[in-house]
Formats: structure tokens, C-alpha cells, sequence
């Protein structure tokens, strides 16, 4: 991934449950807030061992953010609303979720209603 597309220009609060990132290149990616908790890199949330994710997003559904800290110039610190604040996440790595959160948007809605039996 080129430089330009991996270093933020802009980090702005959209709502309660989502952080929008402008990259370099121009492009503004939304980021829903649980989505990331669940996506947490750190070794409380991935086993360091297998690499096996240890959180499962129902349990941090609805999960907002305190605070974001840039680390360096490389990452983001998110202090997550359940007291939560260990893992970086790298520009890459929110820079590929971003894009795959935008090509999928379909798997982020929350369904209106359970279905009917």
C-alpha cells in the first residue's frame, strides 16, 4: 500500500458509533466503533499463540469510544466506552478494514427486525 493511501488527513466523530478517516489520496472511509473493538489487535483479543480472535462481536455490539490517540505516525490508540484501550490499530490495517467495510456495506446493517417463525 502507497504511503499516500495509508496516513490520515483527517479523524472526525460522525456519531456515537462511527469515526470517519480522510487518507492522503482523498478518501474517507466510516468506521463503525464496535466493528473496531471487535477487530481489536491486542493480545487479550488474539491469542498470540494461534492468532485465534478471542472476542466475538455480540459481546462488544454497540461499544462506543471515549478517545483516540494518535501513536507515533503509524497508529491510533482507542480508549473503547467498555474501558477497553490496548491494541494499535496501524494505519494499514484501518485502511484495509475501511475499504473492506465499504465494498461489504451490506454485512454492517443490522437487520430492521428477527425474522418472523
Amino acid at each position: 500500500m502507497s504511503e499516500e493511501r495509508t496516513r490520515p488527513t483527517g479523524l472526525e466523530k460522525v456519531d456515537d458509533a462511527t469515526i470517519a478517516i480522510t487518507w492522503a489520496d482523498g478518501k474517507r472511509l466510516l468506521y463503525p466503533v464496535d466493528r473496531l473493538r471487535a477487530k481489536c489487535p491486542c493480545a487479550t483479543c488474539v491469542d498470540e499463540m494461534t492468532g485465534a480472535v478471542l472476542v466475538n462481536y455480540d459481546d462488544v455490539r454497540g461499544t462506543g469510544f471515549k478517545k483516540i490517540t494518535p501513536v507515533g505516525n503509524y497508529a491510533f490508540q482507542i480508549l473503547f466506552s467498555d474501558g477497553h484501550d490496548t491494541g494499535f490499530f496501524t494505519y494499514r490495517r484501518l485502511r484495509g478494514l475501511g475499504e473492506a467495510w465499504a465494498e461489504n456495506a451490506e454485512i454492517l446493517k443490522e437487520p430492521d427486525s428477527p425474522p418472523q417463525t
